[in-house]
């Protein structure tokens, strides 16, 4: 194939291997020169003789290795294909492998269903209630090749994992329910629903008459790669006194209004200010932010850097309930914008990869924090947003007590 491709001078960017075979992916698109940008064009060679080709743009979708042979060899017979004998198989792989995942996704009980934004997601029971995932997400994928192996006791295509997510996804746009959906938490008509996201995917609902599980709430709680599991809540402690014990205040006033805004964070549907934490280096600015992020929605990565790249910044907004920054120093015109946004819900919108005109959204209404030695901006609309949090470094704070235990203050 390689050859083949080179003597029509069509250059290959990279080699991959792919299930039972070797994908070739081109620099250039053969069938629309204006698709060069991101690689969208391939050929796969398979191990079993059979060869695919195509691009991954909407303009392309009807092009494929045969139109790709008669644009470049014209007339001249294909190669033969060599095809896989059937009939000494059982009578569900004379189905099309992707008519048989798809039969046996519906007896396992998947639900596709959308969200209000329009994405799609996949309700899956367990032995408790349902979890739910992005219906393209990495481990509904594995899921899928998992269920294909099971099945056939062979790897699975890519192609063919591809074409049974785009059918649920149209299910979920044609066929399934719309619900509003959340990741960690969501205060709905007076309850708060959590979502543990631990083994038996327990959903907390909380009102006034105390805390209970809820096996089928009227909102989904989406359960993605980053998310990690929080213990079932126990009865014990002051919340007062362990906020004294982990977080070093500079003043009384700085303690209660960070545990009143840690309590409102639960409450989603209003504008939620952005957290500064300040203070001088050693003053466990870090520590606390995390401390927060783990109260709340601890996942994978509490804490981490400004994304360089806006759009990366915009999708770790849509990914995570409570995102905190670290050690930021000042902050662009352009993303004092974003987190005005941030602050009072808008929605992104940037081109679909692998598309020529169509669009996806992104919901950016998430809860902030962030820390800082230095004033991030000064621009006023960013200002008005923010709430500060002044900390005190543990050197100036073990200098005043010993002090008083001295008794000189």
């Amino acid at each position: 194939m390689r050859l083949w491709l080179e003597s029509h001078e069509i250059p290959v960017a990279r080699e991959k291997q792919v299930e039972n075979g070797m994908c070739y992916v081109l620099e250039s698109c053969p069938w629309n020169q204006e698709h060069s940008k991101d690689n969208g064009a391939y050929v796969i060679q398979f191990d079993d003789g059979g060869i695919a080709a195509g691009c991954h743009h909407d303009s392309c979708k009807e092009e494929n290795w045969e139109t790709l042979w008669r644009m470049l060899e014209g007339e001249k017979p294909m190669p033969s294909v060599k095809k896989a004998k059937t009939e000494n198989l059982p009578s569900a792989e004379k189905e099309s492998p992707v008519d048989v995942l798809l039969r046996l996704i519906e007896e396992q009980g998947h639900i596709p269903f959308r969200s209000t934004e329009g994405e799609a997601f996949i309700q899956i029971p367990n032995k408790v209630s349902f979890v739910n995932y992005p219906l393209k997400s990495e481990y509904y994928q594995m899921w899928l090749r998992n269920l294909y192996y099971q099945t056939y006791n062979r790897g699975s295509r890519n192609d063919m994992i591809q074409a049974v997510m785009e059918t649920l996804v149209a299910k979920a746009h044609c066929q399934g329910k719309e619900y509003p959906v959340y990741n960690r938490f969501a205060f709905h008509e007076g309850h708060l629903y959590y979502n543990l996201a631990d083994r038996d995917s327990t959903v907390l609902c909380v009102d006034e008459s105390g805390i209970k599980c809820c096996s089928e709430p009227p909102v989904r709680l989406i359960t993605r790669k980053n998310i990690r599991p929080q213990p079932m809540p126990q009865k014990g402690k002051s919340f007062r006194k362990l906020m004294n014990k982990y977080y070093h205040f500079a003043s009384m006033s700085d303690r209660i209004l960070h545990n009143v805004i840690l309590i409102v964070r639960l409450i989603t549907g209003i504008e939620q200010p952005i957290v500064i934490y300040k203070g001088s280096k050693g003053s466990s600015k870090t520590t606390s932010m995390e401390m927060d992020k783990r109260c709340l929605d601890i996942s994978s990565n509490n804490v981490t850097v400004m994304p360089k790249n806006e759009e990366d910044f915009l999708l770790l907004l849509e990914s995570q309930d409570i995102v905190c920054l670290d050690n930021m120093d000042s902050i662009t015109k352009s993303q004092a914008n974003i987190f005005c946004q941030v602050v009072t819900g808008a929605t992104a919108v940037k081109r679909k990869k692998y598309s020529d005109s169509e669009l996806c959204e992104i919901n950016i209404k998430s809860v902030v924090y962030m820390n800082g030695i230095h004033l991030l901006s000064d621009r006023s609309d960013f200002l008005d947003r923010c709430v500060f949090s002044e900390y005190e470094s543990h050197i100036i704070r073990k200098t005043q007590e010993q002090k008083r235990r001295h008794g000189r203050i």
